[in-house]
């Protein structure tokens, strides 16, 4: 029968009671009388049972949990009053706020709030099976002081609430608490009314908390095959690498040894520079290989941090004048212009990689004569390690790329030196996995400033 029809037929009922009852005798009147109760009980009933046949339709359709529970929200307050609906789950003993929807934009107890289920007065509405109606919760409080969530609910504005407990086949699964900022605002009838259709309310968020599981299950299993293109991708480009970067120096390497096995006829000056090239080309191979191996252990999730207490000044220090050594042959002078002290726990070994990266790019795309500014400087126990230089600066697109693997900006390296593209995706990676941050300021033409800041946890007080 359509929902016009049944409308129609108890209205049309309560007309022709109304039309008989002032012309009949005081028995025949009680009899229409409760006939009237009748109709106003069949028309409730329906009431709640045509917004649990419209819950059940949209579940059927594919509504996930918090789509089932917004149209609770939307469409129960013909059924119950509230002006707040909260949804909790049962999960080993533990209550956990899930879902929450208020009039009021003040909210202090939110999704996440948590507590053993023996610990709250929940236990004893499990224990009787019967929804609770609170009609005064600001008295309630006053006899149960170190209920905090009852403070919590006081500090929102709720005045009365209606908890109610679900259940799947006798288990208890969750809590739906409605709340009204009225007092008194719940009674027997609303009670009455929960009961009846209690079942089949928890099938029908049963099945949207179902439906959300596969849905964010097939989203986890999205993520991963994602990820694992994503690590397909690098292992093609790792083959790249190995057969182009790799065999480049070892071949240039192969030849000098073989000029060197000839070094009868060598002046000694050109024996030295062959030597040199072997040196800086199996240097460069060397640290290819332990950026990939970097690289290979932070996608697999296998990059460990040895944490030590040391002092990152000193570390700071350190690294400035090696590389200021190392910027020798370009002129250009590597200063510590502002230091504070500053013992850290961390991995040291990391750290000064990290370092070394921004200091050696620093140089690497810096013009003869120029200078690259170092700063270790301390605010709200945040550290923060900054290194400028006064290079051709990187346009705002290459610094949105510039920390993915294999990715270089524009400009070019001052003296012809080599990059592969991952010391900045590892040197980030690995302040990442120190809690901290790494990222750069530039713009075009004037310089570039790469900072990292570690959190005030690695702080030794």
């Amino acid at each position: 029968m359509q929902q016009t029809d049944v409308e129609t037929r108890l209205k049309r009922l309560e007309e022709l009671c109304s039309a008989l009852q002032s012309d009949l005798p005081s028995d025949a009147k009680a009899l229409v009388t409760e006939i009237n109760a009748l109709a106003a009980e069949v028309e409730v009933n329906y009431r709640d049972l045509l917004a649990l046949d419209q819950l059940a339709a949209h579940v059927g359709g594919g509504l996930l949990l918090d789509e089932v529970l917004d149209d609770i929200y939307n469409g129960f307050r013909d059924v119950i009053p509230y002006d707040r609906i909260g949804f909790s789950l049962i999960n080993d003993g533990i209550v956990t706020a899930r879902w929450l929807r208020s009039e009021s934009e003040l909210v202090r107890l939110g999704a996440g709030y948590a507590l053993p289920i023996e610990t709250t007065s929940l236990a004893g509405i499990l224990a009787e099976g019967r929804p609770r109606i609170i009609n005064d919760l600001g008295s309630y409080l006053a006899t149960r002081p170190e209920s905090e969530s009852t403070r919590l609910l006081v500090e929102e504005g709720v005045q009365s609430s209606l908890t109610c407990p679900l259940l799947i086949d006798g288990k208890a699964v969750g809590f739906l608490f409605f709340s009204s900022f009225e007092p008194g605002a719940y009674s027997e009838i609303h009670t009455n009314t929960f009961e009846r259709i209690a079942d089949q309310l928890a099938g029908v968020i049963e099945k949207g908390k179902l439906t959300s599981q596969l849905a964010e299950r097939a989203a986890a299993i999205e993520e991963q095959n994602r990820q694992l293109r994503a690590l397909d991708d690098i292992k093609n480009t790792f083959i790249g690498m190995v057969s182009h970067d790799l065999r480049s120096p070892l071949a240039t390497i192969q030849v000098t040894a073989d000029l060197l096995d000839e070094a009868d006829y060598l002046a000694p000056v050109e024996r030295k520079m062959l030597i040199k090239d072997i040196k800086e080309q199996s240097g460069y191979m060397l640290a290819l290989v332990n950026e990939l191996l970097d690289v290979a252990h932070i996608e697999s999730g296998r990059l460990e941090l040895n944490r030590e207490t040391f002092d990152l000044e000193a570390l700071v220090a350190d690294s400035v004048n090696r590389h200021g050594y190392l910027a020798g042959p370009k002129d250009i002078r590597v200063v510590l212009v502002e230091s504070s002290p500053a013992v850290i726990e961390a991995d040291r070994t990391r750290i000064r990689q990290v370092l070394d990266n921004l200091l050696s790019n620093a140089i690497k795309y810096s013009p003869m004569g120029s200078v690259v500014s170092v700063t270790l400087t301390i605010e709200h126990d945040v550290i923060r390690v900054g290194v400028t230089d006064e290079g051709p600066g990187i346009s705002e697109a290459d610094q949105v790329r510039l920390f993915e693997y294999f990715e270089t900006a524009e400009a070019k390296p001052t003296g012809g030196e080599t990059s592969t593209g991952l010391g900045l995706a590892i040197a980030r990676k690995i302040v990442e996995a120190h809690q901290g941050t790494l990222d750069v300021e530039s713009t075009p033409g004037r310089g570039s400033t790469f900072w990292f800041e570690l959190p005030p946890t690695t702080v030794d007080p």
